[in-house]
């Protein structure tokens, strides 16, 4: 078991609202340092050639902690009513830090791929969902089936820990 697991994705928005994201959660009662660790929707690719969302230096997640990183937190907060951790593709609200990227992370609305990465480039957590020829070695059997528009794919929890089987069942949409 690894140290922060992503617990939701939301990656085919509404029309005309930006609000794409990843939610981390950190499941334990340790602070993790993730200093120059990444998200990326390449995770199979070599590390150099991974679009990549880093969280800079001296980026420590507290203890039972959760984030939301989000595409736009502008449109995020319309859609949600609450300001999200960090934004990383549009800077559009000056409280809430912006995250470096390198190339452009794209959570396709048919299919794919979201790995989370240390600094060591170790595979922490990753997701599969939609329709995608793309995996890697740590999920196993089939992708999360396609959520739909509008729909948050979230982790199962069993007594508020959440599931994790590196498979499909760990999550559960509405559709």
């Amino acid at each position: 078991s690894y140290p922060l697991l992503i617990t939701e994705l939301y990656y085919d928005t509404h029309p005309n609202i930006n609000a794409e994201y990843v939610r981390l959660m950190n499941p334990t009662n340790t602070s993790v340092d993730v200093s120059r660790w990444y998200l990326t929707d390449e995770p199979w690719n070599e590390p150099d050639d991974q679009p990549k969302i880093l969280f800079p230096e001296h980026t420590v997640m507290p203890p039972y902690a959760s984030w939301y990183i989000t595409k736009n937190a502008t449109a995020f907060l319309l859609e949600t009513a609450v300001l999200p951790d960090f934004e990383y593709a549009v800077d559009s609200h000056p409280l809430v830090p912006q995250l470096p990227t390198i190339k452009t992370v794209y959570l396709s609305n048919t299919g794919g791929l979201v790995g989370l990465f240390s600094v060591s480039q170790t595979l922490i957590d990753a997701v599969i969902y939609g329709t995608t020829d793309q995996y890697v070695f740590c999920w196993e059997g089939q992708a999360i089936n396609s959520s739909g528009q509008g729909v948050i794919l979230k982790r199962n929890c069993i007594n508020g820990t959440p599931v994790d089987t590196n498979t499909s069942s760990d999550w559960a949409h509405s559709r």
